[in-house]
């Protein structure tokens, strides 16, 4: 009988932790990003020597400060996400063991609600952040590829 009430009580508390599990995953889900087909990304890559990667880190903070304080949040031109991530290139870029290149890449990635976002985005960046030419200069010393404006055609959650 004590087997059975043990039992009994570990099934519950799996039973219990599982829906919290459960509760806590769809309420992180749901609260994110909504599904993103249909919205618009602009997307960046620089693939820069490793000495630049102090100016890349100094140029993105400058981006993320000018960002926050000047894009919309609702509306055609709310941007919906943002980030820049950073790794070093390896030589061999799907086996994370393989050696590295001595280069950093940096990507930059928006979504916007519509074209619209992009567009005021671009005449934004030209007209008020005061490192739109550092950036610039940034890039032309990076292989960069860079992609202005592609709709999203397959999202998750």
């Amino acid at each position: 009988m004590n087997l059975i009430v043990r039992r009994s009580a570990l099934i519950i508390g799996l039973c219990m932790f599982a829906a919290a599990v459960a509760g806590i995953l769809s309420t992180t889900v749901s609260a994110g990003p909504t599904n993103a087909v249909g919205k618009v990304r602009f997307l960046v890559t620089f693939t820069c020597p490793g000495d630049l990667e102090a100016e890349g880190d100094r140029i993105f903070k400058s981006h993320i400060a000018w960002m926050q304080g000047t894009h919309h949040h609702e509306g055609p031109k709310a941007l919906l996400s943002y980030d820049v991530s950073k790794t070093p290139e390896l030589s061999e870029p799907f086996t994370l063991d393989s050696k590295p290149t001595g280069n950093v890449i940096f990507v930059l990635t928006e979504v916007y609600e519509t074209d619209a976002g992009v567009v005021d985005h671009f005449e934004q960046s030209k007209a008020s952040w005061k490192d739109f030419a550092a950036w610039n200069a940034f890039a032309d010393k990076c292989k960069t590829t860079k992609v202005g404006a592609a709709k999203i055609f397959n999202s998750l959650w």
